[in-house]
């Protein structure tokens, strides 16, 4: 999906991972490059279960 700016295309993706995680009781972090999802204890803690990047015109990931 195209975002007019960068601050946007972020906040959607953020709104998304938190609302992913919070629906399937994960953890959620910004990562500096990506926003990620990940599963919290069990035999797939911190594994990655969602991750968001966005991405400048140029397809360039963009810094978060």
């Amino acid at each position: 999906m195209d975002y007019p700016t960068k601050e946007e295309a972020a906040a959607a993706g953020w709104a998304i991972v938190e609302a992913f995680a919070l629906i399937h009781g994960l953890g959620y972090e910004n990562q500096g490059d990506r926003f990620m999802a990940f599963y919290q204890g069990g035999e797939n803690d911190g594994l990655g279960a969602l991750t968001i990047e966005v991405y400048d015109s140029n397809g360039q990931p963009a810094e978060l």
